[in-house]
């Protein structure tokens, strides 16, 4: 199975608003490699986790009075622009657990978001603060919805439900840090 860095993970850096690696690339895809499992037919994302040395998150629980501020664009060129909103001041912190998604190349090249012909590329770095963060209500209803920029979520009802629940009970005390501009 081989492994490479999607072009979208790139901005996850020391300077973005996002988790990050602060290694190599060659060492981040060697250490996804040394703990990824072979994947049941027809598997089309990937959660790896990996020890959280070496991994920074950016997500900070908030206090009364931070200051906040908001965007609405698009994550990438040619995808319907969102709302964001992140922390002004904080730091990242060493990350207490770390996992690594993959797409599976034809999950990625189905819309053209594939960056290499490897067959399995590394889409996001999830650094966090405790065991894990669930996705933010507004990615996981783009997920669910099936809009652009999301990745089909197919569960029931009751279960975008519970899940939309956990997301909004963890973030709503936390944000990301906006990031260097």
């Amino acid at each position: 199975m081989s492994v490479a860095m999607n072009e979208f993970a790139r901005r996850q850096t020391e300077h973005s608003p996002y988790s990050y690696y602060d290694g190599t690339e060659a060492a981040l895809l060697a250490l996804v490699g040394a703990h990824m499992k072979e994947p049941k037919e027809g598997t089309e994302i990937l959660s790896v986790r990996v020890p959280p040395k070496d991994f920074y998150s950016s997500v900070i629980e908030l206090e009364e009075g931070d200051d906040l501020v908001g965007k609405y664009e698009p994550r990438r060129e040619g995808e319907l622009p969102m709302k964001t909103m992140h922390a002004v001041k904080g730091e990242k912190l060493p990350a207490t657990a770390a996992g690594i998604i993959l797409y599976s190349h034809a999950a990625l090249a189905k819309d053209g978001d594939n960056s290499t012909d490897a067959d399995w590329e590394i889409v996001s770095i999830n650094a966090v603060l405790g065991k894990e963060s669930p996705k933010t209500p507004e990615s996981l209803m783009r997920d669910y919805f099936g809009e652009q920029g999301g990745t089909l979520l197919e569960i029931s009802a009751e279960d975008f439900v519970h899940r939309l629940r956990v997301s909004r009970d963890y973030w709503r005390n936390k944000a990301m840090l906006q990031g260097a501009q």
